[in-house]
């Protein structure tokens, strides 16, 4: 299964990895030096610039100076990061391993590998909405007892009928408390971390060809079905 286009524009609009840029509108320091010499060399003998004045022009090119210095560490501190991550990214590939994530793509005949954290033994709900909200498919399984549990999920209902290729968002909820209350459970989803794409600098795994981020990976494990 490969991710869509949309879902990975989705996770890159998501990530709060910052983007720094250079804009053409700002002064640099080389145009502020032209400025304040030119200033100097054709002030008005009568009325020469004061004091005052060139002290906080002065203040200013600190000013300045401090926000480019700045600037140019944050730069280099956000490419440190991105190289980090796609080392680490890049390190994953052919590892089984388990991220968040309740938006998956599905496709007729493919197989989403979902696991979750049963709280008590009890009857589980599973729900699942197509991209515009609607409810396409419920299930409801027994957790035997508390612990982890896999779903795998072939997108087929009672009565073999299989949904429509596209985006999904699954939702399962916890078994129900004494009190009669229900709350929803992470789900995240397990397999072979099939290749990296980037996009903006960010990279994206590809999970079972599932899309997610870095940041979503929550456990890696050498491969069960490895030679």
């Amino acid at each position: 299964m490969t991710a869509t286009l949309t879902s990975v524009n989705d996770l890159v609009s998501q990530s709060s990895t910052p983007i720094l840029s250079s804009s053409t509108d700002n002064v640099s320091r080389e145009d502020f030096l032209r400025l304040l010499i030119a200033q100097l060399q054709h002030q008005d003998p009568l009325n020469p610039i004061e004091n005052q004045e060139f002290v906080a022009e002065l203040a200013t090119f600190s000013s300045l100076e401090q926000q480019q210095s700045q600037t140019k560490l944050l730069e280099q501190i956000v490419s440190g990061q991105q190289s980090t991550a796609t080392t680490q990214a890049l390190s994953l590939i052919g590892k089984e391993a388990t991220a968040l994530c309740s938006q998956f793509s599905f496709q007729p005949g493919e197989t989403v590998n979902f696991v979750f954290q049963a709280s008590q033994a009890g009857n589980i709900p599973i729900q699942v909405t197509n991209a515009a909200g609607n409810i396409v498919y419920t299930d409801v399984i027994y957790a035997p007892s508390a612990g982890q549990i896999e779903y795998p999920f072939d997108g087929k209902n009672a009565k073999g009928q299989s949904l429509a290729a596209g985006e999904y968002q699954i939702s399962i909820g916890s078994t129900v408390n004494a009190d009669g209350n229900q709350s929803e459970i992470p789900v995240y989803i397990r397999g072979v971390v099939d290749g990296v794409t980037f996009v903006d600098g960010i990279p994206i795994l590809l999970i079972g060809g599932q899309a997610t981020l870095l940041s979503n990976v929550q456990g890696v494990y050498e491969r069960r079905n490895a030679a």
